[in-house]
């Protein structure tokens, strides 16, 4: 097992990898007693994986279920949605990681709603990033988001539409991949309205 002092547990963290530094990062969930908002580091990039606490300045996402995605081309990380204590959370949080602070993100173009629990990921072939579905107030958004990060801490969304192919028709909870060699995201299981999904589906940007 990891070494160090171990976070407390939780559900619902937002955690993101960086490939280049063999490190995840986690924060946020939800606790026993309520919303959590510490911030942890596993190093694996030793023999001996070692947990150790940060502490990031700035706006602290003190939510759970967000949906968290590393942009590796500018070095920040990317937290959309999730759930505070008494609503969902319908702002973009960015962490960047040479300043270690938290900013919220006033992104242009589209605006993207209130959700928690979506699936996203990031396109090393677009440096984009893909965000679709979660749960929404009172619906499961069927919408995927085209994200193109235009500087550190800095993105523009513009909403995809649906075009001629199947759509998943709004899952919450999926996992999402990218496919560099077929330059598509594959999403994978997640919750509809009536059942739990046993489907892969293909979206290209």
């Amino acid at each position: 097992p990891p070494g160090g002092d171990w976070p407390e547990p939780r559900t619902g963290a937002s955690m993101v990898y960086d490939p280049e530094t063999d490190t995840a990062l986690m924060w946020g969930g939800r606790g026993y007693y309520g919303l959590l908002s510490d911030m942890w580091e596993l190093d694996a990039s030793g023999s001996t994986a070692s947990w150790t606490e940060l502490a990031p300045g700035g706006d602290y996402p003190t939510r759970a279920f967000a949906t968290a995605v590393y942009d590796a081309s500018h070095d920040v990380i990317y937290a959309f949605g999730g759930e505070d204590y008494h609503q969902l959370a319908d702002t973009v949080l960015c962490l960047d990681m040479d300043t270690m602070v938290w900013s919220e993100v006033t992104p242009s173009g589209s605006e993207i709603a209130a959700l928690t629990d979506a699936a996203a990921v990031y396109s090393p072939d677009y440096r984009a990033i893909v965000l679709y579905g979660g749960q929404g107030y009172h619906a499961l958004p069927d919408q995927a988001y085209y994200i193109e990060p235009t500087g550190a801490c800095e993105i523009n969304v513009t909403a995809l539409d649906p075009g001629d192919g199947t759509s998943p028709g709004g899952l919450a909870g999926a996992g999402i991949v990218w496919d560099s060699e077929d330059d598509v995201a594959l999403l994978v299981g997640g919750q509809s309205y009536y059942k739990l999904s046993e489907s892969i589906y293909s979206l290209v940007p």
